[in-house]
């Protein structure tokens, strides 16, 4: 594996993504925390009550469901409930102890406009069941990534890729296909220092566990 921090260090002091073939990378906790404020934040929060307990026949959330720079896609029907503390963290936005939670099924899928060099999926109200998500790059190129929830709180998955994150397909959950559960999106293109420090990290992970796998890794 091979990872190209100074291309994209360039890239990001251009004010623009590179269009070339790379590896999307999981990023560590003490990543997305570094990172985290700098990204734009999508949550559910302005969610209409009947939007989220729809009465018999109602519409209920639009499918896709668009928001500035991103649209979210369920193959069967989106869902939206509410999370109480202290399984979920209770949202700023609300008046009650808890968080609005968006119900992704298997086949379901974040879609950016513009592919985000970092984006960060923060998971609630799930317990600790494993799940497994495929992210496509802005070069087409796709990997697959097995993450799990928590029991209380929340899970921050994050990803990086030089030509962006273009998409992220949601895959089992649990072993029984149920839903990915999300309280937010965070995506963007973080200041040049932490953006830096972010891809190393990544990169320094990503081959490392290269290495325990026997594969090595490249340059």
């Amino acid at each position: 594996m091979r990872c190209k921090v100074s291309r994209l260090w360039a890239a990001l002091l251009a004010g623009s993504a590179l269009s070339l073939p790379a590896e999307v990378h999981r990023l560590t906790q003490d990543n997305v925390i570094t990172v985290l404020p700098q990204l734009e934040k999508i949550g559910f929060e302005e969610l209409r009550p009947e939007q989220i307990d729809p009465p018999s026949g109602g519409p209920g959330l639009n499918n896709p469901l668009r928001y500035p720079g991103l649209t979210l896609h369920d193959p069967t029907v989106l869902d939206a409930g509410f999370c109480s503390a202290p399984t979920c963290i209770p949202d700023v936005a609300q008046a009650m102890e808890g968080n609005i939670t968006l119900f992704l099924n298997r086949g379901a899928s974040l879609t950016f406009d513009v592919p985000m060099p970092v984006v960060v999926l923060d998971v609630q109200g799930m317990g600790d069941n494993p799940l497994t998500l495929g992210v496509l790059d802005g070069a087409g190129g796709r990997s697959e990534f097995h993450d799990s929830g928590v029991l209380f709180g929340q899970a921050l998955v994050g990803f990086s890729a030089e030509p962006g994150v273009r998409r992220i397909d949601v895959g089992d959950v649990g072993g029984t296909s149920g839903p990915l559960v999300l309280a937010a999106v965070h995506f963007g293109i973080p200041e040049p220092a932490s953006a830096h420090l972010v891809l190393l990290g990544a990169c320094v992970l990503a081959q490392q566990r290269s290495r325990r796998t026997g594969r090595g890794a490249q340059g």
